[in-house]
């Protein structure tokens, strides 16, 4: 089977819903809430620096999605926290699609899960 390649420059809304998402996207902005947050975990990356990294999974009312959090990010978020993502791109990670953030993207926590929510 061949290998997906990115999507060229073709024209897509910036606002996306999570099922429309696909790799090669960027210049993206989603608004998904998050469903799970796993431990956060330090990596060695490829220029030999630790980092910290965890993949959560967000959804929306079309599907969900992991979107990698580095370093402090990952402590921004808890489960039941609505976020809205700007300038994020579709990226690949073991086979699958994930959103990530670039230096210019934006994450902001749009509505935090209440205690007993």
């Amino acid at each position: 089977m061949p290998t997906p390649q990115p999507l060229e420059q073709e024209r897509y809304q910036k606002k996306q819903q999570i099922d429309n998402l696909r790799f090669g996207m960027k210049g993206i902005d989603v608004t998904a809430k998050i469903i799970e947050v796993p431990p956060i975990k330090p990596v060695i990356t490829r220029w030999g620096s630790e980092s910290y990294v965890t993949n959560v999974m967000i959804a929306d009312e079309t599907g969900s999605i992991r979107l990698s959090l580095w370093n402090k990010m990952g402590n921004k978020v808890r489960v039941g926290d609505e976020v809205e993502l700007m300038n994020c791109y579709v990226s690949r990670f073991a086979g699958q699609p994930q959103l990530r953030l670039k230096r210019k993207s934006t994450m902001t926590v749009i509505k935090h899960l209440q205690r007993g929510e």
